[in-house]
């Protein structure tokens, strides 16, 4: 058949490829002939034991090497979890997708935010008309516009010891008034997030300040990691301890209840915003192709 000719064409190909690096020495051997047996018995289980796909459905198949704990952002320590995540909630900056060295973008802010000439004071322009997903933990079901105060909000529950964030080292004592915030609620019953902070306040529903104790040059690098994402306050008052199973974000993807299985599945947020593909890259990516359609 058309397969096994394909099949046999690969094994020599590999051999050839192989002889060519001068793999084929001494102990060298018995590992090549390993690997060649592991290719072969994953190409016949594959044309084996794979079910037939229905190739018009719009569905990409994804696999991560590891389990994914949860979907909180304070608490997402680890590649996979991070990974997960992203595809549900969205932060303030993000990366531009092609250039290098690596480059900050806005991504719910409006723009790069304004700086004070001492370092200190970053001022953001929250995106308008940004929603979270429709969610049960909304009146009627329907999500709601994103506010800087889900910022400060978010920032907030990173610092809230209870949360035990993996996160909190990002921006331990570099937030005015953030680490005093922790002190005060630590040990209580009740966390009081409406307590002001001075370095972390919104100015209105678009306008969002920080003031830092001290300069941090890291610290928009801080603003695109994942702990620093915008969650909504009713999702974590609605779900409690079970809203790390329950993901409601503005990203571009929604998911259900988080069953901690070995299967996500998502689906495209309606409502979600566009967002073109980067039409700016380098000569490299050129050659590569990275742009022809841009």
């Amino acid at each position: 058949s058309s397969f096994y000719r394909t099949f046999n064409k690969s094994i020599i190909e590999y051999w050839k490829i192989l002889i060519n690096y001068k793999l084929l020495i001494k102990g060298e051997y018995q590992m090549v002939r390993s690997g060649l047996l592991l290719l072969a018995a994953t190409i016949l289980f594959s044309a084996s034991c794979t079910k037939k796909v229905n190739l018009n459905e719009k569905v990409l198949n994804v696999t991560v090497t590891a389990k994914v704990k949860g979907f909180d952002p304070v608490n997402a320590g680890d590649t996979y979890s991070s990974g997960e995540v992203a595809r549900v909630y969205e932060g303030l900056l993000t990366y531009h997708y092609l250039k290098r060295p690596y480059t900050l973008i806005p991504a719910l802010a409006e723009a790069m935010p304004e700086v004070s000439d001492n370092g200190i004071t970053y001022t953001f322009k929250i995106k308008k008309g940004i929603k979270f997903h429709d969610n049960k933990c909304f009146p009627g079901g329907k999500g709601r516009e994103l506010k800087a105060q889900d910022f400060v909000y978010s920032i907030k529950r990173m610092a809230d010891a209870k949360n035990v964030s993996t996160g909190w080292w990002l921006l331990d004592g570099k937030i005015e008034g953030l680490n005093k915030w922790r002190e005060n609620n630590t040990g209580k019953d009740k966390v009081n997030y409406d307590e002001v902070v001075s370095g972390l306040k919104a100015l209105d529903d678009n306008t969002l300040q920080f003031k830092l104790s001290k300069q941090y040059p890291q610290f928009l690098y801080a603003l695109a990691m994942v702990y620093t994402y915008a969650v909504p306050r009713e999702a974590v008052d609605f779900y409690g301890k079970e809203f790390i199973n329950n993901p409601v974000g503005t990203g571009p993807f929604i998911t259900g209840t988080y069953a901690q299985a070995k299967r996500i599945e998502y689906k495209k947020n309606p409502n979600y915003r566009d967002v073109f593909y980067p039409s700016v890259g380098s000569e490299a990516d050129k050659k590569a192709g990275l742009l022809v359609d841009a």
